[in-house]
């Protein structure tokens, strides 16, 4: 959802590794329990652990990071409106001149947030849609009636035309509802992407390394493919077909050659940082590297450490002479995610991958069977049903 001068901004600070970017985690409470999320605490585990940053201690954060070059901050937890001083950490950050983006599920929005938002405008509220129904929100996220909730956030912050994405997180309770969340995206006019991979939950438990409460990794290639099919423009949906054509089946691979020393390739700890809730600074909030307390350092100070620390990580990656390598985009996170320290392939997201190399190719055929050139799966791969 970036646009031009946002993309050069982003390439030049990355240039110059400066910090433009940010995710703020103000609190990992929430109002729901969703199975698969990587975060979530109790407030008496909060407590226990120290509790929460307050308003100025988070906007001292901010004032500092702006002297760096930060622009873009994005509050996010957890649920962020359920931080005592929300109100005054986007109020604050606001008067400071920041473009700020906000991560809810969107449960809590009624008018009164509403009218206040109206005053008080962000970048952009991003709501994460957790099925079509209330029976999938009862059977995720533990509250069904969050379902009616959220819906009404939503009309209520497009009436009153303060800018709306929707993100959705699919699991085995909504996945059957995707077309539901598509139209419901489409009736309102708001932009849905549609996250099919959950990450393994191992900041919340590190004995969850490769599991989650999640599609298989057939279901989630396959339903990539399908979000694809009904959001994306025909000549993207081809152009997937054509590349995801020359996927090598993963019988074809072999074992596992000697792994590649690689450096992170992403923004994380080059133009952007995480803050996690009791004020850690990291490059990305999947998987912590670093985690230089602020309370500790000054944030120019902070910062310095953590790209330096960036520029000499280096990881064993077996995906790094992978054929696969240009279609799968795996990075550090994942891959150290879904297999800890080892170096074995990440079997979750070969097969996901794989999954959706045949079915870009199968419903390409089925859907556009004028356009010439499109590829055909070189041997068959293991069958799941296809719509």
């Amino acid at each position: 959802m970036r646009n031009k001068l946002q993309d050069r901004l982003i390439r030049k600070a990355s240039a110059l590794r400066l910090p433009v970017m940010c995710a703020l985690e103000l609190l990992p409470v929430c109002n729901l329990s969703c199975k698969m999320c990587y975060v979530r605490k109790s407030m008496a585990e909060v407590r226990a652990a120290g509790g929460l940053k307050d308003g100025q201690w988070w906007l001292d954060i901010a004032r500092q990071a702006r002297e760096l070059g930060l622009v873009y901050p994005l509050l996010t937890g957890g649920e962020p409106l359920l931080h005592p001083d929300f109100r005054v950490i986007l109020d604050g950050m606001n008067q400071l001149g920041m473009q700020v983006s906000i991560n809810s599920n969107g449960t809590l929005i009624d008018r009164d947030w509403v009218r206040w938002f109206t005053d008080h405008r962000p970048l952009r509220i991003n709501l994460t849609l957790y099925g079509g129904s209330a029976q999938s929100y009862q059977d995720l996220c533990g509250d069904g009636d969050a379902f009616y909730r959220a819906r009404e956030g939503a009309l209520l912050l497009k009436e009153h035309q303060i800018p709306v994405k929707f993100n959705a997180s699919l699991t085995p309770e909504n996945v059957a509802e995707l077309d539901d969340m598509v139209a419901f995206a489409r009736k309102l006019q708001i932009p849905l992407q549609v996250a099919t991979y959950m990450f393994p939950p191992t900041r919340r438990d590190s004995s969850m390394v490769g599991r989650n409460h999640r599609l298989s990794p057939e279901e989630a290639g396959l339903a990539r493919v399908r979000n694809d099919l009904l959001q994306a423009e025909p000549e993207f949906f081809v152009g997937q077909a054509k590349r995801f054509g020359r996927f090598v089946p993963l019988d074809r691979l072999g074992p596992v050659g000697e792994p590649v020393s690689q450096n992170m390739v992403c923004r994380a700890g080059v133009c952007s940082f995480w803050v996690d809730w009791q004020g850690r600074l990291d490059g990305c909030g999947m998987y912590s590297t670093a985690q230089i307390s602020l309370e500790d350092k000054p944030f120019d100070q902070a910062w310095q450490a953590l790209t330096d620390h960036t520029a000499q990580v280096v990881y064993d990656s077996p995906c790094a002479q992978c054929p696969n390598a240009h279609l799968c985009h795996t990075c550090i996170a994942m891959v150290r995610n879904e297999c800890g320290d080892g170096r074995e392939r990440p079997e979750y997201l070969c097969r996901m991958n794989q999954a959706s190399a045949r079915h870009y190719v199968e419903l390409a055929r089925a859907h556009y069977p004028d356009v010439e050139e499109l590829p055909t799966m070189e041997q068959p791969m293991p069958d799941i049903c296809v719509p």
